[in-house]
């Protein structure tokens, strides 16, 4: 599997260190995780560019894909898309960080699933 293990709170720290650069390589490597995990192949660079962009929109179209997958393949997951919709529309870029260290837990939680 390639999903990668992140503490979350040492990305938090590293994207407001950086004046969140950070946080724009950990959404490509979220987003990309996730989609590739849930054989989600459309248009990635799509998908990735939108949730820089557009966090509010990308990453809440992320988060229903990821639990759609997850869904076919018989894993429990709950599907926290509106939480993430709003977290990004109500305190924008902050918001876009919350929802990240959301999304980097729940797949933390599944890579020790299916190991």
């Amino acid at each position: 599997m390639n999903i990668a293990k992140r503490d979350v709170i040492k990305s938090i720290i590293f994207s407001l260190l950086t004046c969140g650069i950070y946080q724009i390589y950990w959404t490509f490597c979220i987003v990309k995780e996730s989609l590739m995990f849930t054989n989600k192949r459309g248009n990635i660079a799509f998908e990735i560019i939108v949730s820089i962009l557009l966090p509010f929109i990308g990453l809440f179209l992320v988060e229903r894909k990821f639990s759609e997958g997850c869904a076919g393949q018989g894993i429990e997951h709950k599907d926290s898309s509106l939480v993430y919709l709003v977290l990004s529309l109500l305190f924008l870029n902050i918001g876009a960080c919350l929802s990240l260290a959301l999304m980097q837990n729940e797949l933390n939680k599944i890579l020790t699933v299916i190991e």
